[in-house]
């Protein structure tokens, strides 16, 4: 492991300027610090042991790192997890990545430089620090857990959660349902899109309904995912009965793009939703959903992260939030 010992060794400084050059780059002449960071680059050099090293005091700082700071659902989590840190004398950085692991993992290596005490992340990409047993940097990953994970999560029961809101249109009579989810596909396996498909398809199983690919679509999670969608379903000539969704954002545009081609829900196709977010009590039809917590979690998340910073004595650090399912006005017996 490359150590700071050796990037001076390498740039010709003392180890103290080495420090310098991260603690206080501005104290450095502009030929010194061009120096060293040729040195850092051409090392790969991480100052996770000069953090350590020096034994700095804390930031009093912690960043989240999601995909879309406009979802809606995720945008009530990070204000949640905010109180929390502010009432507990932390500020709060945001790193929104737009889906890219390269945006993510530029954060990442911030972080390892600790501009930060500990970081909450909120996507699925799984970075070396994640995976460091000499990692010292605090985190917590959340929403978007790997079924296998052995660190620090909150997290709904995803699969369970899917079963139970595809049993609901099953219980109405419903045998033809298609399903609409989020990204799914090599480059990014997001854990909740897989454990939402997962639940899914288990309901079908348990009542011997078959589960038709032709019938599984597939979005981002946005309104505008949804309402394209509903194109296909319009060119489907064996159309299903009912839809369970993997958002509420996503299943808002899904029916105002089914409505704009004359389909009718929930008389003619049925509609549930994921999140319980406000949009889906006042969507028209009503949304019926998977209530996610969404402060709950934000809250949970934040102080496990802050305990786990301040090294408090912790029970246990993968934690499972109840959901609810929430009936309303979007789902119906299919018709005769």
């Amino acid at each position: 492991m490359t150590t700071i010992v050796d990037v001076a060794i390498h740039a010709n400084v003392s180890v103290a300027t080495v420090s310098r050059f991260f603690s206080a780059p501005d104290k450095l002449s502009k030929k010194t610090a061009l120096r060293v960071g040729e040195a850092v680059n051409n090392l790969k050099y991480t100052p996770n042991a000069l953090a350590r090293n020096l034994n700095r005091s804390r930031a009093n700082a912690v960043m989240i790192l999601l995909n879309d700071i406009t979802n809606p659902f995720l945008a009530r989590v990070v204000a949640s997890a905010d109180k929390v840190a502010i009432d507990r004398g932390y500020s709060v950085l945001l790193g929104n990545s737009h889906f890219s692991q390269d945006i993510e993992a530029n954060y990442i290596s911030r972080i390892q430089s600790r501009v930060v005490d500990g970081f909450i992340q909120v996507s699925s990409n799984v970075h070396d620090i994640m995976l460091d047993p000499n990692n010292t940097i605090p985190f917590v990953n959340l929403c978007e857990c790997p079924s296998n994970a052995h660190y620090p999560t909150v997290h709904i029961d995803n699969v369970a959660a899917s079963r139970e809101i595809t049993e609901l249109l099953i219980n109405l009579g419903h045998q033809k349902i298609g399903c609409l989810m989020g990204i799914f596909n090599d480059k990014y396996p997001s854990p909740v899109t897989v454990d939402r498909l997962k639940g899914f398809q288990q309901a079908l199983q348990r009542k011997g309904i078959k589960y038709h690919p032709e019938w599984h679509l597939n979005g981002d999670y946005s309104f505008e995912s949804g309402f394209d969608a509903a194109e296909q379903v319009c060119a489907m000539q064996n159309r299903p009965t009912a839809f369970v969704v993997g958002s509420d954002e996503m299943a808002s545009g899904f029916i105002r793009g089914l409505k704009s081609k004359g389909i009718r829900v929930p008389e003619d196709v049925s509609v549930t939703g994921f999140d319980d977010i406000p949009m889906a009590r006042f969507s028209e039809p009503a949304l019926t959903t998977v209530a996610q917590p969404a402060k709950k979690m934000g809250e949970v998340a934040m102080g496990l992260l802050l305990d786990l910073i301040e090294g408090k004595p912790l029970h246990k650090t993968q934690i499972k939030i109840t959901h609810d399912i929430v009936v309303r006005e979007s789902a119906m017996p299919p018709k005769a």
